[in-house]
């Protein structure tokens, strides 16, 4: 968990990084990538402070893989789509979701323990 962290901070300041070396009108991300990052953040808020066990087991298990499978083909398209504009978003969303998706699956192996 601790590696995904820091992970997440690196790619957070080579992005600043790159919009800082770069021209300001060159870099603009598309209202898919900033959607993509919100949903990101809600399910990861929404995994941390515990709403999924707020739910009953069947519908929570419903909710979890949503959410998770959501986030990966949310992704999927956004670097699709972000490989048309700027290859530093596209390489953002492409990373963010192989995170979400490597979570996604840790935490599916650990569950059938």
């Amino acid at each position: 968990m601790t590696f995904i962290f820091l992970l997440a901070i690196f790619m957070s300041v080579c992005l600043i990084v790159t919009l800082f070396a770069l021209k300001p009108d060159t870099l603009k991300p598309s209202k898919l990538y900033f959607s993509f990052i919100i949903f990101t953040v809600i399910v990861w808020i929404s995994f941390l402070t515990g709403f999924f066990t707020i739910f009953s087991d069947e519908f929570s298990l419903i909710l979890w893989n949503s959410c998770w499978i959501g986030l990966l083909i949310v992704g999927g398209f956004t670097f699709i789509y972000e490989c048309k504009n700027s290859l530093v978003f596209a390489c953002t969303a492409l990373l963010t979701s192989l995170i979400n998706g490597g979570f996604y699956l840790l935490a599916k192996f650990i569950a059938s323990m």
